[in-house]
């Protein structure tokens, strides 16, 4: 399998610290929260589509994709 760079999303977008990220299923878009506690979606070229606050103070610990 070949790997290619499609985008870079920078400690501007996830705060400083450990990332969790996920594709979606189909593949379309790409989900990641970081310390800033704020899920940003991207489409495949890395643009922000949406963002969602996590509510709470716990950080997160896994990030998935609901059907």
């Amino acid at each position: 399998m070949v790997l290619r760079k499609l985008f870079t999303i920078d400690s501007n977008t996830n705060g400083k610290g450990p990332v969790l990220s996920a594709w979606q299923p189909e593949g379309t878009y790409f989900a990641c929260v970081g310390a800033n506690r704020r899920v940003t979606i991207c489409d495949r070229q890395g643009k922000t589509v949406h963002q969602v606050p996590l509510s709470g103070q716990s950080p997160p610990l896994a990030i998935e994709w609901d059907h």
